[in-house]
């Protein structure tokens, strides 16, 4: 692990000296063609080292050959996913060749804008640089996602079923071999989410540190994934570690009042970077035409109350859920619900039926991210009237459900659910 860690600190150094005093310049395919060969092998010889299953391998080197192609397509033939994605390549070499910042020819502070440009301050503004790193941080994410099962002693079978679904996700494959920032954002979650848990195993400051740091690189590029916080904060301030047990008490308003005195001068001071999105917004009307204004295409659907704040906990389950049947256009929506939206609701059916029964451990790690799935779904359920920007919503965030799904079948395995009512076992779904 540090051997790897070196090497992938070592050559992006390596890269910024080469760039820096001019020797890459244009676009290099030679030189390009060597940063991901060099990258790629570390990433596999690592995993390698983890004596996986030959399955578990060839499921991450198949999704990475599969993005390798659509990136070739992209590049060569016709682009995947235009729209944001070739704003970002041109903002992107704007700042390596001007060091300003401009997105769509207005110069304001845009995350994506400044990570994509370092990237092309460090590697050279090569296209497909930024669509590879896109590849390569969200098969991270699908690593670290895998290293959290293992931890929950998830069987290989349920790993395997929970990866392919991850990996291969048809949305996931087409925003993560363009360029755009959905690979960053799904890293950076997942990120979180292993830093987190770490520190409710070892009580290690460095991992809270490194988890609430995540978030915010990750507001950068998407203002929506604070919402992430809110386990963790749930966490925080109710669970008591010596009784073991969620609890309100002096314990609550102390760490809660840390984490305030913590948060506010972070707002304070960057509030407009991390939540950019929500600058202008002072009514409800104003969350939904700006997230309407990001959307198109014919998959809208109305939320029943969906303007007024009580229809909040609809707008919730429409973005969890949704294609919703009603409002299938065809065969796509139907495998769509059945393959993107049906995981959920297991999740759902699992949480409010079995969570109770698991071992005291495993409910812990899932009520926090119980809370961080609810505030999610809260945020991006007033930002999203459409099914395909839902859907690329709840791909960043799939390492979360992946955990959770992985908890349940491990508890089903490990034969935790035990219980006797009226002299019969309750089976769960697995």
């Amino acid at each position: 692990m540090k051997k790897s860690l070196f090497l992938y600190t070592f050559f992006p150094l390596l890269s910024f000296f080469i760039v820096s005093i001019g020797l890459i310049q244009n676009d290099n395919s030679i030189y390009a063609f060597f940063i991901i060969l060099i990258f790629t092998t570390i990433f596999f010889k690592h995993i390698l080292t983890l004596n996986v299953e030959p399955q578990i391998f060839y499921a991450f080197f198949i999704g990475f050959l599969v993005r390798f192609c659509l990136m070739y397509v992209d590049i060569n033939i016709s682009e995947i996913d235009p729209g944001d994605c070739r704003d970002f390549r041109d903002a992107a070499e704007y700042f390596f060749y001007t060091n300003r910042i401009a997105f769509r020819g207005h110069e304001h502070f845009d995350g994506t804008t400044l990570f994509m440009g370092i990237i092309d301050k460090i590697f050279g503004p090569h296209r497909v640089i930024i669509q590879y790193f896109n590849t390569l941080c969200f098969m991270s994410a699908a690593y670290l996602t895998y290293n959290l099962l293992c931890k929950f002693s998830v069987t290989e079978k349920i790993k395997l079923l929970l990866m392919l679904w991850m990996i291969f996700s048809p949305q996931s494959i087409k925003s993560t071999s363009a360029s755009s920032r959905e690979g960053f954002l799904s890293f950076f979650v997942a990120f979180s989410i292993y830093s987190f848990y770490l520190f409710t195993e070892t009580k290690n400051k460095k991992d809270i540190v490194l988890s609430f740091g995540s978030v915010f690189v990750g507001c950068l590029l998407h203002s929506g994934i604070i919402a992430l916080i809110g386990g963790y904060i749930f966490y925080l301030a109710v669970y008591n570690s010596n009784t073991k047990k969620y609890e309100l008490g002096l314990k609550s308003i102390y760490y809660l009042g840390i984490i305030i005195i913590f948060l506010l001068p972070v707002f304070i001071l960057f509030g407009d970077t991390l939540l950019g999105k929500f600058g202008h917004v002072d009514t409800v009307e104003d969350i939904t035409a700006h997230g309407a204004s990001f959307e198109g295409g014919g998959s809208d659907y109305e939320v029943p109350f969906g303007d007024n704040i009580l229809g909040t906990p609809l707008r919730a389950i429409y973005f969890i859920l949704a294609p919703m049947p009603w409002n299938f256009r065809g065969i796509t929506d139907m495998l769509s619900f059945i393959l993107l939206s049906v995981p959920h609701i297991l999740i759902m059916q699992q949480y409010i039926h079995n969570v109770k029964y698991i071992e005291i451990k495993k409910q812990t790690i899932c009520h926090w991210l119980m809370v961080s799935a609810v505030c999610i779904s809260i945020v991006f359920g007033w930002g999203c009237k459409n099914t395909g920007t839902a859907i690329r919503h709840r791909d960043k965030f799939t390492s979360l459900y992946v955990c959770m799904l992985g908890i349940f079948a491990a508890a089903h395995k490990d034969k935790e659910y035990i219980i006797k009512s009226n002299g019969k076992q309750k089976i769960s779904l697995y």
